[in-house]
C-alpha cells in the first residue's frame, strides 16, 4: 500500500492499493502502473497513463485537473468540482464522472453503464463504435452536450441549457431533452425514441435505419427536420415552427 502526499512522478509501479491525499494543487504523475485500486483526495492535478486498474478507480478532486490516458478499470469513479476531465483512450465496465464548474472530454469504451453529469460545463464523448454500452445517461445543467460514436441499448441525454449533438450514434432507445437548445442527431434508433426541444430546433438523420416502434419528435419554439425517418408510430409536433420530412 501506498499513501502519496505532495508531488510525485511513480512509474513502472505495482501495488495491492494507493492513496493519494493533496490540498495545495500539486501534480502527481503516473505511468505505466499497476494497481488493485487507485483512490485520490484533494486538490491535485493528475496526470496518469498507460495504467491499469484491476478493481476500482476512484478520483476525487476539488480544484485540480485531472487527465487520463490509456487507462483501464472495471470501474471507475471521477468527480471534480473545478478543475477538467479529458480522458484519452480510456477503457471501463462501469463510470460515474461528475463535474461542477469544468468541462468534461472522454474518448474510449465503456462496457457496461456510463453516468456523466456537470453543472456548468461542456460534456464531449467520442466512444468505439462497435462496442454497445448498456446505458449511456448524460446530463448536464448549463452546457453542450457532443456525444460521437455512442452505441447503446439505452441512452438519456439531457441539457436545461445548451445544445445536443450526436453523431454517428446507435441505440434500441433514446431518450433526449433539452429545455433550452438545438438537438442534433444523426444514426440509429431500433425500438424508440423521444426527442424533445422546449425552446430550440430539432434536425434528425436516422440514415434509413427502421425504428421499430415509436418515435416522437417535439419542439415549443423552433423547427423539426427530419430525414429518413422509418417508424411503426410517429409523433412529430412543434408549437410555434414548421415541420420538414
Amino acid at each position: 500500500q501506498f499513501d502519496i502526499q505532495g508531488s510525485v512522478q511513480a512509474d513502472n509501479i505495482e501495488a495491492d492499493s494507493v492513496q493519494i491525499n493533496d490540498i495545495n494543487g500539486n501534480t502527481c504523475r503516473m505511468r505505466q502502473c499497476r494497481f488493485g485500486t487507485l483512490y485520490s483526495s484533494g486538490s491535485s492535478n493528475l496526470h496518469i497513463s498507460d495504467t491499469a486498474i484491476q478493481q476500482q478507480l476512484s478520483l476525487h478532486s476539488i480544484n485540480g485537473n485531472i487527465k487520463l490516458k490509456n487507462l483501464s478499470a472495471p470501474s471507475a469513479e471521477i468527480i471534480s468540482e473545478n478543475g477538467s476531465l479529458y480522458a484519452e483512450r480510456i477503457a471501463f465496465d462501469e463510470l460515474l464522472c461528475e463535474t461542477e464548474s469544468a468541462s468534461c472530454k472522454i474518448t474510449g469504451s465503456i462496457s457496461k453503464t456510463a453516468v456523466i453529469t456537470t453543472e456548468y460545463g461542456n460534456v464531449a464523448l467520442e466512444l468505439d463504435e462497435t462496442a454497445a454500452a448498456e446505458k449511456i445517461a448524460v446530463h448536464s445543467n448549463n452546457g453542450n452536450v457532443m456525444l460521437k460514436g455512442l452505441a447503446a441499448q439505452t441512452a438519456d441525454i439531457q441539457s436545461d441549457y445548451g445544445n445536443i449533438r450526436l453523431n454517428n450514434a446507435r441505440f434500441n432507445t433514446l431518450h433526449c431533452r433539452t429545455d433550452s437548445g438545438a438537438i442534433h442527431l444523426n444514426g440509429s434508433v431500433t425500438e424508440a425514441a423521444e426527442v424533445i426541444s422546449s425552446n430550440g430546433s430539432i434536425s434528425i438523420d436516422l440514415n434509413s435505419e427502421p425504428v421499430a416502434g415509436h418515435i416522437k419528435l417535439y419542439t415549443q419554439y423552433g423547427n423539426i427536420t427530419a430525414k429518413n425517418l422509418l417508424a411503426t408510430a410517429a409523433d412529430i409536433q412543434t408549437d410555434n415552427s414548421n415541420v420538414d420530412c
